[in-house]
């Protein structure tokens, strides 16, 4: 068993091409200084962070969403490194592209092997022990029949406040995602050469996770679908989320803020929000 995030192998490469990020980034100009120099360090850093901080949470469902967000950042920094090499086609990137295509075949293996374990522990069944003595197993009835109606109350209360904690956790990935959909929006744009804010102009969107343009807010609730497991407007099940995308350009053009907020409806009809907020500027 595991004592520490830093015996996973995962980990220990994700440290590795950290370290070669740094490496390849100081040879960008230093114009790049705010543009892709933080962003790209940025990204690695995210990797390894996201890693050992899921591990530390000693929760399957919790480590898992955070291997999704570092195998997420992997794939930032992998259009970062594609975007380097068209713009410094000088630059020798090689090594860390090899890096990072090993450490996203690791991610993808832990996710599938955590998540096939993940449904056998939701799958479970009670078992007994073998050797309990018949006094007691009268003692244990004996207590279950006691207790019954005070069980039955703290088990709905547990389900009400598992409830709430697994809507804000859908919430917070959510909103996350309206960031990541907005900085593939403009990453688009500088790989195809457009201006860097192209098609985000101020105003309230809704974005699906595949968009790649802005749609205007028409306060629609997101769908799910269970087979895919993806939040979307065209999913099957609909559901209390509302996602609405906020983008406010500064006067100069050279900063954008984007505001991803999402809110949600409980059974009992409590109103909840949460918003993230992000920050992306003109390095070019």
């Amino acid at each position: 068993m595991l004592k520490s995030y830093k015996e996973l192998i995962v980990w220990q490469k994700a440290m590795d091409l950290v370290e070669e990020i740094y490496k390849l980034t100081a040879d960008l100009p230093k114009v790049e200084g705010f543009g892709l120099i933080s962003q790209m360090r940025r990204s690695a850093v995210s990797i390894p962070s996201n890693i050992a901080e899921g591990q530390k949470r000693k929760n399957l469902a919790e480590f898992l969403q955070f291997l999704r967000i570092a195998d997420g950042s992997a794939a930032e920094l992998e259009t970062q490194l594609l975007l380097t090499k068209k713009l410094y086609r000088e630059l020798d990137s090689k090594k860390s592209e090899n890096l990072l295509e090993e450490v996203q075949k690791m991610l993808n293996v832990m996710v599938r092997k955590l998540e096939y374990n993940f449904l056998k522990t939701k799958s479970y069944k009670l078992k007994t022990n073998d050797g309990y003595l018949m006094v007691e197993s009268l003692v244990a009835i004996m207590i279950v029949t006691a207790g019954l109606l005070g069980i039955f109350a703290l088990l709905s209360r547990s389900l009400s406040l598992n409830r709430v904690v697994s809507d804000r956790f859908v919430a917070a990935y959510l909103a996350a995602e309206g960031i990541e959909i907005v900085k593939n929006v403009v990453d688009n744009n500088l790989i195809a050469a457009r201006p860097w804010n192209e098609g985000l102009g101020d105003g309230d969107y809704e974005l699906d996770y595949d968009d790649s343009a802005l749609q205007a807010n028409q306060n629609r609730p997101l769908k799910f679908d269970p087979i895919s497991g993806l939040y979307s407007y065209s999913g099957p099940n609909p559901t209390n989320f509302q996602r609405t995308i906020q983008i406010t350009n500064s006067a100069g053009g050279e900063e954008i803020t984007v505001n991803s907020t999402v809110q949600w409806l409980t059974r009992g009809g409590g109103r909840f929000s949460i918003n993230l907020e992000d920050h992306f500027f003109n390095w070019r």
